[in-house]
């Protein structure tokens, strides 16, 4: 509709008056900035930052979060991932690079787009001269249980997607090796917490992964039963052997052997 810059708010969210105006003076700094944040702060203690960027971390195919304003300020040779959360784009990074990926759904698809945008050679930013507010919601409270069950099924998904869609030769073999290992690991830690449905929609999550099923979550489809319960028995074990953590393992054995000579001995006196 002719406009120069998209706005997208997440509706938990509050910000300050001059907000979008001070974004927009940034984003007038340079033609290479295409995509702009606010500082990040929670709404209830709006002392406490919770988001001011991330950085694309290849060696362990993650986005990093920086940990304060000074490591964010010092950035500037880094590309930069932005939350959808409170995002300014100009008008022309959609006309070059398109919408947000709608395969998606739900999470990663600001990662996804703020790496679309590097790629067309566009520098992504934080704007450390303004704030909005983000109202807290259960899963900043800690534990795996606060987190709702859809929530492990679009992030073991779409996390795949991602790097897979943008790693190479041997880099994506190292990817797929680290991520059946960590979406195991995920799911035994739901396993330990007895979140039960969240173990399985870590597993679901990473078929639906495989098999490219995009968009809302399908709950048809599940990884097969038996193959569960194979998980189930010793997730940490065999995200260990997938991951090559062979000293951990011969560690953890040696240990346990120890514990059981223990027990032993105090049972004979």
């Amino acid at each position: 509709k002719g406009a120069d810059y998209i706005w997208l708010l997440n509706n938990d969210t509050v910000i300050q008056s001059d907000t979008i105006s001070k974004l927009v003076f940034t984003a007038e700094t340079s033609p290479r900035i295409g995509l702009l944040s606010p500082l990040i702060y929670y709404y209830c203690t709006p002392s406490r930052l919770q988001y001011c960027g991330s950085y694309f971390d290849w060696d362990n195919y993650s986005a990093i979060h920086f940990k304060d304003l000074e490591e964010a300020r010092r950035a500037t040779n880094k590309e930069v991932s932005l939350w959808g959360t409170a995002l300014l784009i100009k008008s022309e990074v959609v006309d070059k690079i398109g919408l947000l990926n709608e395969r998606y759904f739900a999470y990663w698809e600001d990662t996804e787009y703020s790496l679309r945008a590097v790629k067309a050679g566009y520098i992504n930013k934080v704007d450390l001269s303004t704030k909005i507010f983000h109202k807290k919601h259960k899963a900043d409270l800690g534990g795996i249980k606060n987190y709702p069950v859809h929530y492990f099924y679009y992030m073991r998904r779409n996390e795949y997607w991602l790097w897979k869609e943008n790693t190479k030769g041997i880099n994506k073999v190292r990817f797929f090796k680290k991520y059946i290992a960590e979406s195991i690991r995920e799911a035994g830690s739901c396993k330990d917490a007895l979140y039960l449905d969240a173990f399985n929609a870590c597993l679901a999550g990473m078929l639906a992964a495989f098999r490219g099923e995009g968009g809302k979550w399908n709950k048809n489809i599940n990884v097969p039963p038996l193959a569960a319960r194979l998980i189930a028995r010793h997730p940490f074990f065999l995200a260990d052997v997938i991951g090559f953590k062979f000293r951990k393992i011969f560690t953890e054995s040696l240990s346990r052997m120890r514990s059981y000579k223990d027990r032993i001995r105090i049972c004979q006196k």
